[in-house]
């Protein structure tokens, strides 16, 4: 082996193994179902305040819980067609008339960029406040949207995020009802809480 191939590889090599910690840092969770994963929106129209919500989410994240800083993956599928709004009637109406859930069974988040508050690290016991910078599809309409959320990490394999943020019926081509036993708002506030769990 010459002296110039000798120092070609010992650059490389240490490359690689620069590159090695930040991979084996990022690490993949999945959507926990059942207790601890909602979303539900709620729709506040003149004299009539309502709320839908489900539990049927699912997806999952890839990520560095040692730097939540700049891109993850993240992929969460709410399905829509399971929304319960306490009355069957409107329950029907919306997922027929409006969500079109025969057409559009799922709702997706989508991404993304991550921009923490303050730190970006999150430690067992810890929590994190960051801005998700992603894609939500919904109606079979994707627009990007910048949605606020709170992390903590009560054990070493779980994450809870809990997040915020208004949706405009008229981004997504969602007609607004208007008849008796179903007024919606113009825009609805979609309030999430995801249990992830880390795997193998």
């Amino acid at each position: 082996m010459t002296k110039r191939m000798f120092l070609a590889m010992s650059v490389v090599l240490a490359l690689l193994a620069l590159r090695a910690p930040a991979q084996a840092a990022t690490a993949r969770w999945q959507v926990k179902a059942g207790d601890g994963t909602q979303v539900e929106f709620v729709s506040k129209a003149p004299m009539e305040t309502f709320t839908g919500r489900t539990k049927l989410v699912s997806g999952a994240c890839a990520c560095d819980v040692g730097h939540l800083a700049g891109n993850v993956t993240l992929e969460v599928a709410v399905d829509m067609a399971s929304l319960d709004t306490g009355l069957s009637k409107r329950n029907q109406h919306m997922r027929e008339n409006h969500l079109n859930t025969d057409r559009f069974p799922q709702a997706w988040l989508r991404g993304g960029v991550v921009t923490p508050k303050a730190a970006s690290d999150l430690p067992v016991g810890g929590s994190v406040s960051l801005e998700f910078s992603g894609e939500l599809e919904l109606h079979g309409v994707r627009r990007p949207v910048v949605v606020p959320m709170e992390l903590s990490r009560p054990t070493a394999g779980t994450i809870v995020v809990k997040a915020e943020f208004p949706v405009r019926l008229a981004d997504y081509g969602i007609a607004r009802p208007q008849m008796l036993f179903m007024k919606l708002a113009e825009e609805q506030l979609v309030r999430v809480a995801i249990t992830l769990e880390r795997t193998p």
